[in-house]
């Protein structure tokens, strides 16, 4: 278990798994020019999933669909409490990626701070807005 320093590991404390992970799928077509529409879907370390039905975006990538899986940690010291990533991962959100098949992004949520992430990210830039939901249940999967 990370974060153990009583139990020599992560002697520190300064260690810990992913807060969520978060994967997305963009489509953009030559009529739209630089915007494109997004869907992306989140799970917390809590088993909790989240998901943002198609939300506007602007930005750049050489193909028609383009899209990321990533590990993302809110930006705080400790680890976040299941009702702190709720609100984060729940409601309007800002998301700025970039990356050529490995990359990350930058989120924000108005009132709950940032979180940054590294991944899987097919080559683009860009950024989109979302507002995601809680989904109905819980996976039953942390860590």
């Amino acid at each position: 278990m990370a974060d153990d320093p009583v139990n020599y590991i992560d002697a520190e404390g300064l260690w810990r798994l992913p807060d969520f992970v978060s994967g997305s799928v963009s489509i953009s077509t030559p009529w739209t020019g630089p915007f494109s529409w997004t869907f992306s879907a989140s799970m917390d370390r809590y088993g909790n999933w989240y998901w943002s039905p198609i939300g506007p975006g602007i930005g750049r990538a050489p193909t028609f669909i383009s899209g990321s899986l990533t590990a993302n940690w809110l930006l705080q010291p400790c680890k976040p409490t299941s009702s702190e990533l709720s609100n984060f991962l729940s409601g309007h959100g800002f998301i700025g990626a970039a990356g050529y098949w490995g990359g990350g992004n930058l989120m924000y949520s108005p009132g709950n701070g940032f979180a940054g992430g590294l991944g899987f990210v097919t080559p683009q830039f860009g950024g989109n807005y979302s507002y995601s939901f809680k989904g109905p249940s819980n996976t039953g999967i942390t860590w």
